[in-house]
């Protein structure tokens, strides 16, 4: 009877205890990867000024240097608070854009309003968002000749690999997934869209946010406007990385690139945002327009999710972001079937199912802004719908 009675009190805590808890249970992973790939052999005197000469003469490199290494990628690994039978085989694997790092799916850790984290768990769906190679807490290896594109997709490749193995460290060793979301911002979808050329059985499906296929032609205005400096002459907390490591130094430039007009964002945000940003290498800046490819063989599931003025990938030419400031105007991606998110279409010629949503009054990281929860709701509903 005593027993009994102590074993009904246990179960009652622990209902209780699970009602109360809210938000993901997460943990800090170590991955260590051994990868080989094809960089482009730069000079030993590579400088910012040979970066801008490189990206202004796109198709003029040669990726002939091979690289082999082992590196260590950080990431956070979430368990959701929500439980849902059909989706504990299910991964999203979550990869940040240029200057920043894993922080960005947790809305900077600002609020949960802006956590794609949050609301994934929510869902239901487990996440991992990692540190790409030369960010965060992740090794930070040459920045010229080893940190490109090329190493970064093979990161993410092995790291799948693993993930469906089962082979990751604690807490994931043994539990193999087997589907696997692959959800990218900015450069990150550019990563994507280059692992669904190259790996094309590697995701299951691909949610690349803050992109399109138009990004080539803008790159040298970019880095222009960002006043793109060595990150250890500038910021205190660099000051041990090589100079090959950026960092965006305007203000206004980095509002111009990232966010839409004022009124659609929280502006203490936008300053907690870029107190707090981080770095892009040369030899990422270098190669990134590479990246966007046709994935021919692809034939998963593709969800474009842009921001509806989204200066840096529905600007060919980048006349919005040079002349924003003095006469107000602002990009603008049109329609999502027949704008500059339809028309991406191309790049996924075998995809099963290919849809798009432009985020109202929303900028590049429409993340940040106070759209950002109704998109989360309307990529997690399209998963719903394509059965993940």
């Amino acid at each position: 009877m005593i027993l009994s009675f102590i074993l009904t009190l246990l179960s009652i805590t622990h209902l209780i205890a699970s009602s109360l808890a809210t938000g993901p249970t997460c943990t800090t992973i170590s991955i260590p990867v051994s990868i080989s790939a094809q960089n482009v052999r730069f000079p030993a005197d590579f400088t910012t000024t040979s970066l801008l000469s490189v990206v202004g003469a796109l198709g003029a490199v040669v990726f002939d240097s091979l690289i082999t290494d082992s590196y260590t990628i950080v990431g956070t690994y979430c368990e959701p608070e929500v439980l849902v039978e059909g989706r504990k085989g299910t991964v999203q694997v979550l990869v940040h854009g240029a200057t920043y790092t894993r922080e960005y799916w947790r809305g900077d850790g600002y609020s949960d309003r802006y956590s794609w984290v949050a609301a994934a768990s929510k869902a239901g769906y487990p996440t991992l968002a990692i540190d790409r190679l030369g960010n965060g807490d992740s090794d930070h290896p040459d920045p010229i000749l080893a940190v490109q594109y090329p190493v970064e997709v093979e990161t993410i490749h092995q790291i799948i690999v693993k993930l469906r193995a089962g082979t990751l460290p604690p807490p994931l060793n043994g539990r193999k997934f087997t589907k696997v979301i692959y959800v990218g911002h900015s450069y990150g979808s550019i990563i994507g869209n280059a692992l669904a050329t190259s790996h094309p059985q590697d995701t299951d499906a691909l949610l690349l946010t803050g992109w399109s296929s138009t990004f080539i032609t803008l790159i040298p205005t970019v880095l222009g406007t960002a006043v793109v400096l060595p990150a250890s002459l500038t910021l205190p907390r660099f000051k041990s990385l090589p100079l090959g490591y950026l960092t965006i130094n305007s203000q206004p430039g980095f509002r111009g690139l990232f966010f839409a007009s004022p009124g659609t964002y929280d502006p203490a945000l936008f300053d907690y945002d870029f107190a707090n940003r981080g770095t892009i290498t040369a030899g990422e800046a270098a190669t990134l327009a590479f990246g966007v490819n046709t994935a021919s063989e692809y034939t998963g599931k593709v969800f474009v999710v842009t921001g509806e003025r989204d200066a840096i990938f529905c600007n060919v030419l980048g006349l919005n972001i040079l002349l924003g400031g003095i006469l107000g105007t602002q990009s603008e991606c049109g329609d999502a079937e027949t704008g500059y998110l339809g028309r991406s279409r191309s790049l996924f010629p075998r995809a099963s199912a290919f849809d798009a949503f432009v985020v109202p009054d929303a900028g590049h990281c429409w993340q940040l802004h106070y759209t950002a929860e109704k998109a989360f709701g309307t990529v997690h509903e399209w998963l719903a719908k394509q059965g993940f």
